[in-house]
């Protein structure tokens, strides 16, 4: 069973999700006889375990009985080459899903993406290609013009005036410099 963040469980869910992984037994909510449970079990959390332990947000009994075989993952940022094998993978995945084709990313996009230091991890790029399959034509090359721009939705505005035969600067005039 994957519990992913862990570490936003009250205080009351610990306790009874200890007495799962300790008795390997739980009682139903409405039910009238208890139940047993063979699991293993892997514990995904965003923040160090040990500092909510030492805040007492989250137990320690709870926490040794899941601390058995810890997997540390490095951040994203941290891990630069493997933006590009993630996604490939990603993108494959989600084309399956949707019935698409399969989308390709121009060598600029490639290079923006393994340089940005992805704050919202593995889930921030997973969503920033899901965007790109929602807003791109399929076979049309993705540019960083769109991917990674700060004001993003601006960005995402003057790439479809563009993709319309529109001129941007008609509707995004630059502004003049005071001073």
């Amino acid at each position: 069973m994957f519990l992913d963040e862990i570490d936003s469980l009250t205080l009351s869910a610990q306790s009874k999700l200890l007495r799962v992984v300790q008795e390997g037994e739980f009682d139903r909510v409405g039910g009238r006889q208890t139940m047993h449970a063979d699991v293993r079990i892997v514990a995904a959390s965003n923040r160090r375990i040990e500092d909510a332990v030492a805040a007492g947000e989250f137990r320690s009994d709870l926490y040794y009985r899941l601390n058995v075989v810890p997997i540390l993952i490095p951040p994203l940022r941290e891990r630069s080459e493997d933006v590009p094998l993630l996604i490939q993978h990603i993108t494959t995945q989600l084309c399956e899903e949707t019935g698409g084709e399969l989308l390709s990313f121009s060598d600029r996009a490639m290079n923006a993406m393994a340089s940005y230091s992805w704050p919202g991890h593995v889930r921030e790029l997973e969503n920033l290609i899901q965007k790109q399959i929602d807003l791109i034509q399929i076979g049309q090359p993705i540019d960083k013009t769109i991917v990674l721009s700060p004001f993003y939705a601006k960005s995402l505005l003057i790439h479809m005036l563009k993709a319309w035969g529109l001129p941007p600067k008609r509707y995004f005039p630059r502004k003049a410099k005071s001073g």
